[in-house]
């Protein structure tokens, strides 16, 4: 049974929407489904049989996310349409880190049965719940979550926590050391105990232990702060920014005046848009690739392989090499050798200059860890682990460390995929 829950003004735009626009843009739907048996939609009615909700996605960006999958990205935002229907992508990371769409809905309301609804034909269309999904803190969203996606990491935008702060405490007369201090325990806490001592010293200094906002997001910490997350690869992702930049970007072509079926239109001219940025960075890899020293064995192993964005983040690393120092730890056994790598810092934080963690590489299985989990975090070795090989005089990096998700030198299926379209014929 269809749902009732209308208001007059809401009936009558939903009943002109579906008189002639929604008709039309089911019509495209399925003559696209026609072409191409992998292109996938779903709608709903309401018990008028009106239209709700549309749900869908195209071969192209089904096969994007087989490729490069989780974490993904979901938000809402109204657009600029004779409707004014909120828009809801999921968008994920490529290759090149740049942001990609993998389906997209247009809701009617922004409750958490609509949300259900989108996540339920989500699962319908790619097989499978996310793995991790940032969103923001909307309880209807987390509602449809917990049902929806038991399974799923559901993280909470960093960014818009810490812009909620900045609402909540800036009228506090000492509002910028707060500022300062907050954000430094949050980005740079590296395990459990060092983030409570650090947020006791920080509640205490400024006598926040009353504020009720900050007693609440320190109740949620495990949802949004990334000492929490560091082992759950979330490609570099801690925000739902992605979202709000694809919003913003389809924004670009809409108008007051848009429709349903202009919007489908001009959504496809977008991800058009989308696929030839792919196409000029690729490019890019092969005529520009980004100097490197064949004689450091990290740049002459990531230059090959990586593309220009990713392999400028190696190098990153590998410039922060400089600032390191190792010591050989006593608890070294064997074939697996423990360091302490303490690197310098910009500017410094909690009454510190320097970092120290932990590094274990065992020289015979190959296998690498460091205490700041960038590698498990983001998808790159760390400076850490990096000047501890240099140290051992390792020749070669294992081939798990040179993960497929970055790699310049792949031919990936949905290259050959046209966007709203697919013959066979031409892969």
């Amino acid at each position: 049974m269809g749902r009732t829950r209308e208001t007059s003004s809401t009936n009558e735009r939903r009943k002109s929407r579906f008189r002639g626009d929604a008709k039309e843009v089911l019509n495209y739907f399925e003559g696209l489904k026609e072409q191409n048996p992998y292109f996938y939609y779903a709608v709903e009615r309401d018990a008028d049989n009106k239209l709700l909700n549309i749900f869908w996605s195209d071969a192209r960006c089904r096969a994007m996310y087989k490729a490069f999958g989780d974490p993904s990205s979901f938000d809402s935002t109204f657009l600029s349409n004779r409707y004014q229907m909120p828009f809801c992508p999921f968008v994920g990371v490529n290759h090149h880190g740049s942001t990609i769409l993998y389906a997209a809905a247009l809701i009617s309301y922004e409750d958490t049965e609509s949300f259900e609804w989108v996540f339920e034909k989500w699962i319908e269309c790619m097989g499978r719940a996310p793995t991790v999904l940032l969103t923001d803190q909307c309880k209807a969203m987390e509602g449809a979550i917990k049902k929806v996606f038991p399974e799923t990491k559901h993280r909470l935008c960093l960014w818009h926590i810490l812009q909620n702060a900045d609402k909540n405490l800036k009228d506090h007369p000492q509002f910028p050391q707060i500022d300062r201090d907050l954000r430094t325990l949050v980005h740079e806490s590296i395990t459990e105990e060092e983030l409570q001592d650090m947020w006791d010293d920080f509640m205490e200094k400024y006598n926040l232990r009353r504020n009720k906002w900050l007693r609440g997001a320190w109740d949620m910490r495990q949802r949004w702060m990334p000492v929490f997350w560091k082992d759950t690869f979330c490609a570099g992702m801690s925000s739902t920014q992605r979202s709000e930049q694809t919003n913003r970007f389809i924004k670009t072509y809409m108008s007051i005046e848009t429709g349903l079926m202009q919007f489908m239109e001009q959504y496809e001219d977008a991800i058009e848009k989308k696929v030839e940025d792919e196409k000029v960075n690729n490019a890019k890899n092969i005529k520009s690739p980004l100097k490197w020293d064949p004689m450091i064995l990290f740049e002459d192993i990531f230059s090959k392989v990586y593309t220009n964005s990713k392999f400028g983040e190696v190098k990153t690393e590998v410039y922060g090499c400089i600032s390191t120092n190792v010591e050989t730890l006593p608890n070294s056994l064997g074939f697996i050798k423990r360091f302490r790598a303490t690197s310098k810092v910009t500017e410094a934080f909690w009454k510190k200059d320097r970092r120290s963690f932990e590094v274990s590489i065992d020289t015979i299985t190959g296998e690498y860890k460091c205490g700041c989990k960038m590698f498990e975090f983001r998808g790159i070795l760390c400076r850490h682990i990096m000047k501890c090989l240099d140290v051992l005089d390792v020749k070669a990096i294992p081939d798990k460390y040179i993960i497929e998700r970055w790699r310049k030198d792949l031919v990936r299926g949905y290259e050959n995929i046209r966007v709203g379209y697919y013959n066979p014929d031409e892969s």
